[in-house]
């Protein structure tokens, strides 16, 4: 996938993500994505609330989302953040390992009940495959 410059106030922290048959629009290919969002996580400024900045909420839901791939202007095929904002999603594999040590009180009591919870992180493709 092509750099894009993004920020984001929030990353999605998900549980598994499907991704379903993609479709041709002429020379663009849309990839469409499901994913199985656990809550939010955000950080707040350390300098005001000390070394625990992490912030987790709860919030399951499902999100729909595609990746659209097409040339550019060279004419090679990528997967591009120019037709719309790419994904802001983590899995909770990476929320454990790189968010949970940063995580106020409230927010580890939250991720760790949605944590115990969740499935093992999970890629379904299309047609059966993993």
């Amino acid at each position: 996938m092509a750099y894009c410059e993004t920020g984001f106030e929030a990353y999605q922290v998900i549980a598994s993500v499907s991704i379903d048959a993609p479709h041709a629009r002429g020379d663009t290919i849309i990839v469409p994505l499901t994913y199985d969002v656990l809550g939010f996580a955000h950080s707040e400024d350390s300098h005001q609330v000390g070394q625990f900045a992490g912030r987790f909420t709860p919030a399951p839901s499902i999100e729909r989302d595609s990746l659209v791939g097409a040339p550019d202007s060279n004419g090679r095929f990528r997967f591009c953040c120019w037709r719309q904002v790419v994904p802001n999603h983590m899995t909770a594999d990476r929320m454990s390992a790189k968010w949970v040590p940063a995580l106020d009180s409230a927010s580890l009591a939250a991720w760790n009940a949605v944590d115990k919870q969740r499935p093992n992180m999970r890629l379904k493709l299309p047609g059966g495959h993993k």
